[in-house]
């Protein structure tokens, strides 16, 4: 599988010039799962059970066979079954059987394994170390969130520009209409005549 950077240093220094030939060598550069064995570069598809089926030549050019592109649909066949199957090809990379021990140089804890048997034995691995960075990521949203976002002063907010001067003049306006007003003479309600001492007469 490929190397993430951030853990290429991790790597012995002579991975590539004398780890991984020296395993090359031992697998035959056959994947080294028992239930497998296919050979590097091999071109072919996988059954749902996982077996393993060569592909087909699609032709004859007049010069060489051709063959189908990885990635689409072809025949295959072993001989006892064929079948139409997504078209790989195998990439033997070296496993290590201790996720956490990159630095080893212990042979016996490494592995040549094909895509298929090299991702069912690092998935639960993977899986967990895909859990811990979006939470790390999450968490450093979090902080940037905080940070960006800063708490407000103790106290009453200031007061937007321009308010303290128009306070004055409207509490000045205000006194002076109260001044004013304390001078104004309320009208007098109109006089109620004097009930008459004679009753009235109906007209006739």
């Amino acid at each position: 599988m490929p190397i993430r950077p951030e853990n290429r240093r991790r790597y012995p220094a002579d991975w590539k010039t004398v780890i991984v030939p020296a395993i090359r060598a031992r697998s035959g550069n056959r994947c080294e799962e028992p239930s497998c064995g296919v050979r590097n570069g091999s071109l072919g598809g996988r059954l749902p059970n996982g077996r393993w089926l060569p592909a087909d030549p699609t032709g004859d050019d007049g010069l060489r066979l051709t063959w189908p592109a990885p990635g689409t649909y072809s025949w295959c066949s072993d001989g006892d079954r064929r079948e139409p199957l997504r078209i790989i090809r195998i990439v033997l990379t070296v496993a290590h059987l201790d996720h956490d021990d990159l630095e080893t140089r212990d042979l016996t804890r490494l592995r040549h394994w094909c895509q298929r048997c090299h991702n069912r034995y690092d998935a639960r691995h993977r899986a967990a170390g895909i859990r811990a960075r979006r939470r790390a990521t999450a968490a450093a949203a979090d902080l940037f969130i905080a940070e960006a976002v800063t708490p407000a002063a103790a106290g009453s907010p200031a007061a937007p520009v321009g308010i303290e001067e128009e306070r004055p003049r409207l509490s000045a306006r205000q006194s002076g209409a109260n001044s004013h007003a304390g001078d104004q003479v309320a009208p007098s309600s109109p006089a109620t005549p004097e009930p008459s001492l004679h009753a009235p007469t109906e007209a006739a």
